[in-house]
């Protein structure tokens, strides 16, 4: 990303950012509701990672939305899934069937190798479960999302 003042921004960003960092432009970020992080940190700090947003790329699959729709066939209960990227790591959950899976992007970009059972990343995965765990309100468990 690249800002007006021509600060090019190497962390990952996601688009539900960009409501947050209206939101906190206009001075309303009290009254927000709305998820994400601001994007106004990355032009107001010198270093972005000291106000603690860990920056990552949320991306989420919310079954029985009515919007959702299926043109190829009938409709298909999937469980609710999430999943996290940023510079170095990709994680992703299930709960229902694979469960975790977690890559480390620069030895595998391709995603091929599942480090989630390694004991050598278990300290990542339990900081990555929990930044997702904050951006998604918790687990992925199916009670959450009522038909």
């Amino acid at each position: 990303m690249k800002t007006a003042t021509g600060l090019a921004i190497r962390d990952p960003v996601s688009l539900r950012d960009i409501a947050a960092t209206i939101v906190d432009m206009a001075g309303l970020t009290a009254v927000s509701s709305f998820p994400g992080d601001s994007l106004a940190r990355f032009w107001r700090r010198s270093s972005p990672a000291s106000d603690g947003v860990e920056p990552a790329i949320l991306s989420e699959l919310v079954p029985n939305d009515p919007k959702d729709r299926n043109y190829w066939g009938p409709p298909a209960r999937l469980p609710p899934r999430a999943s996290l990227k940023d510079a170095e790591w990709s994680y992703m959950r299930r709960e229902v069937e694979v469960g975790e899976q977690l890559y480390h992007l620069t030895e595998d970009a391709r995603e091929q190798h599942n480090l989630a059972q390694d004991p050598s990343v278990q300290d990542t995965l339990r900081r990555l479960r929990a930044n997702l765990d904050r951006r998604t309100g918790g687990p992925l468990l199916p009670s959450r999302f009522p038909p």
